[in-house]
C-alpha cells in the first residue's frame, strides 16, 4: 500500500519522497477502497495504490485547466 500525507498549509500531497500540489479526497477508489488525491495540474482525481486516474480526459479547449494531457498512470509525471 502507497503511503501518503497531506501538507494542508502548502496544499501539497506527499507520496514518498514526492510533493504534488494537491489534497486527498473523501472519495473512495471503486476498485481498493482507498481514498482519492486531487491532482491540481491535472485537475483530476487519482489512485495512488492502483495507480489509475479515476476521471477522462477532458475535451472542453475552453476550459482554464484541460485535461487532454493526463497520463496512462500516475507514477513518473513530473511534480510542479
Amino acid at each position: 500500500m502507497m503511503k501518503f500525507i497531506e501538507d494542508e498549509h502548502n496544499s501539497e500531497v506527499i507520496l514518498g519522497n514526492i510533493r504534488i500540489r494537491g489534497f486527498i479526497s473523501d472519495e473512495k477508489c471503486r476498485k481498493c477502497n482507498n481514498v482519492l488525491i486531487y491532482y491540481e495540474r491535472h485537475d483530476a482525481l487519482f489512485c495512488a495504490e492502483c495507480n489509475k486516474w479515476v476521471e477522462k480526459k477532458c475535451g472542453d479547449l475552453t476550459a482554464s485547466i484541460v485535461t487532454l494531457d493526463l497520463p496512462d498512470r500516475f507514477r513518473g509525471i513530473p511534480c510542479y
